[in-house]
């Protein structure tokens, strides 16, 4: 999904507020579906993280979902506050590629519109 969101906004001609809307709905979306990756992580290997150790006792399911999504924004957009950590090698390598992920779409989305945009005007 994220890839059809990536190939619209390179195949239109013009900057609207949809072509931005589109950007930053893949954007979210790109963040959702590698939660879904650190999730995969920590259901076949629990300590791939440190969620464990920070979780609430009262709501330990919502909870955790909420702390894949926090963890995998937090590194998406590579801030990085380092309150969750990868443990294992390849939760690391996942982080990595979360934060390599991140960055690459916000420089290739910008370049698109800001190239449509200058090429339009």
């Amino acid at each position: 999904m994220v890839g059809m969101l990536i190939m619209g906004i390179a195949r239109a001609e013009n900057v609207t507020l949809l072509l931005i809307l589109e950007s930053v709905s893949g954007y979210l979306l790109l963040g959702l579906c590698l939660s879904i990756m650190v999730a995969l992580f920590v259901l076949f290997d629990p300590y791939s993280f440190n969620f464990q150790n920070l979780s609430n006792n009262i709501t330990p399911n919502i909870n955790q979902t909420s702390n894949y999504i926090y963890y995998t924004i937090v590194s998406l957009t590579s801030t990085g506050y380092g309150d969750f950590l990868p443990l294992t090698p390849a939760a690391k390598s996942l982080s990595n590629l979360i934060s390599i992920s991140g960055q690459l779409y916000i420089a290739i989305i910008i370049a698109m519109i800001v190239g449509k945009y200058l090429n339009k005007r």
